[in-house]
């Protein structure tokens, strides 16, 4: 029984209804049997197609498991055809500074704030620290942040991400960008290069990925071998 349900009937009162449930769909049952409703051509039909379902399911079960799973020799060739499925991509950290400025500015509020971004920028060349900078602007309307690693398809804003990546060494200071919520400076704290991951930590993605021609190859397999005795023709001209 799904979580969500256990829940509902761990009650007493939940106890009985699911009880009662239980007991109109045994007497709903025997009140059809009592009809003959089991003799019923169509109900016959949809029996034998589940009986069918079931049947082919637990076979394909039953070689699956006969086949095993998919052997070591398997997963580590995939791992080294396939290096570039299995890197860490690059990665920067950067610390931003941030001159808010609300969407609905004036262009000449928008021109203020990017003076003083351009101001602050130019201290920052001359070796003011950035949290400094903003701790000097009235109103606490600039802000720094040292933002988490990340890689160029992570979901920030582009132009972020094209001038974060663009700064070469730790240190370097970006120009005066215009993002979505105001007016940025950023500084490069470090550079991750791109490195391989070892076969251990994608083991269980590769077997994920190859899982599905895995069990078609034993379905096929399972099909040549059935096939060869059983001497099945088909002719559809007979049809016509």
């Amino acid at each position: 029984m799904p979580p969500a349900l256990r829940k509902e009937f761990s009650s007493a009162a939940g106890e009985r209804e699911l009880v009662s449930s239980m007991v109109d769909k045994r007497l709903l049952f025997e009140e059809a049997q009592r009809r003959g409703l089991q003799k019923d051509p169509d109900i016959e039909r949809e029996v034998q197609e589940l009986q069918e379902r079931l049947m082919i399911r637990a076979l394909l079960a039953q070689e699956e498991k006969r086949a095993g799973p998919i052997s070591e020799q398997e997963l580590r060739q995939y791992f080294q055809a396939n290096p570039k499925e299995f890197i860490t991509p690059e990665k920067v950290q950067i610390e931003r500074l941030l001159i808010a400025v609300p969407a609905t500015a004036s262009k000449s509020d928008r021109a203020k704030a990017r003076e003083k971004t351009e101001r602050l920028l130019a201290q920052a060349k001359r070796g003011v620290a950035l949290a400094k900078l903003a701790a000097s602007v009235e109103g606490g309307a600039a802000k720094t942040e040292v933002m988490e690693p990340f890689a160029k398809t992570d979901s920030h804003d582009p132009k972020l991400v094209e001038a974060a990546f663009a700064l070469k060494d730790a240190g370097a200071l970006s120009s005066v960008l215009e993002l979505n919520g105001g007016f940025a400076v950023l500084r490069l704290v470090a550079r991750q290069p791109e490195s391989p991951l070892p076969f251990e930590a994608v083991r269980s993605k590769i077997e994920t990925k190859l899982d599905p021609a895995h069990r078609r190859h034993v379905f096929n397999e399972l099909l040549e071998k059935l096939r060869k005795p059983a001497e099945v023709h088909v002719d559809l001209a007979t049809r016509k």
